[in-house]
């Protein structure tokens, strides 16, 4: 780990006019990792930094694109690949001090309050329902259709704190939520909607978490697919893997911040986005 010295050393050689020089000590800064952007916030704080505040500034946002595009690698290349971490890698794109253990402890206390009515010994048909009841009526989660296209409603912790999300969104905490209490759900890739599939050896239906858990069949999705004039794919029945879930959720967010001119985090979304293109 940096001490405080050699970090205020490269600091005086952040603009150095030798483009070599600057090229190195920005090397030395992002081997730090995560650490080192609330020590570039200090600085920024201090006078004797006041004229290094502009190059300051661009360097953390690089920082922050730099830790999350590594963090986003790592996990595409996991085996198997938990769903939670990338969103929780997701989450620091607005939050960039974000602690894991904090993210994940508020999906534990829904996963308690639905422990404390639903539990894997009862009837699938009981536990959907149960599920169903706590998860909208209980804990107050709701589709956000007033501001359907906000960033928000991609935050998993934002969804939870303001019990409202899109599609995508409810669907994963629906999700989780059921796999604790032994309900096999799976995500769907439709067009323009995410849900759920119910799956296991003996049937196979779907449930729509932005329409209050409805339940439909796969003569329904075949219909909508045809009103949408599109051929009736295997993915818009099956399950999705976990990358192509990131992958909707990093592209419902570029469309969002394009939509409120925020060009630098869009461009921080792409660079992400490619990641998961990429073969691992």
């Amino acid at each position: 780990m940096m001490n405080p010295q050699k970090f205020n050393a490269l600091l005086l050689l952040l603009d150095d006019t030798d483009q070599e020089v600057r090229l190195q000590v920005e090397q030395e800064l992002l081997q730090e990792g995560d650490r080192i952007v609330s020590w570039l916030e200090n600085a920024k704080k201090e006078a004797a930094y006041a004229y290094l505040v502009p190059t300051l500034e661009a360097f953390i946002e690089r920082v922050k694109k730099n830790n999350l595009i590594a963090e986003l690698q790592e996990w595409h290349t996991q085996e198997p690949q938990d769903l939670l971490r990338a969103f929780w890698i997701l989450n620091k794109i607005v939050e960039p001090e974000l602690d894991y253990d904090y993210f994940i402890l508020h999906i534990d206390k829904l996963a308690q309050t639905v422990a404390q009515t639903a539990t894997p010994a009862l009837p699938m048909q009981e536990l959907l329902r149960r599920l169903n009841y706590v998860f909208f009526e209980t804990l107050g989660f709701k589709p956000d259709i007033d501001s359907f296209h906000s960033p928000q409603n991609s935050f998993l912790l934002s969804v939870i704190e303001r019990r409202k999300g899109n599609p995508i969104s409810l669907s994963i905490l629906y999700m989780i939520l059921g796999r604790k209490i032994g309900l096999p759900l799976y995500g769907v890739n439709l067009p323009n909607i995410f849900v759920l599939t119910y799956l296991d050896t003996q049937q196979q239906f779907f449930i729509n978490p932005f329409n209050y858990g409805s339940i439909f069949q796969k003569s329904d999705i075949e219909e909508y697919v045809r009103t949408l004039k599109l051929p009736m794919l295997d993915i818009f029945h099956l399950p999705c893997d976990h990358v192509q879930i990131i992958r909707r959720v990093l592209r419902n967010l570029i469309v969002a911040f394009e939509e409120e001119k925020q060009s630098q985090t869009v461009e921080k979304l792409q660079a992400l986005l490619e990641v998961l293109e990429e073969e691992n």
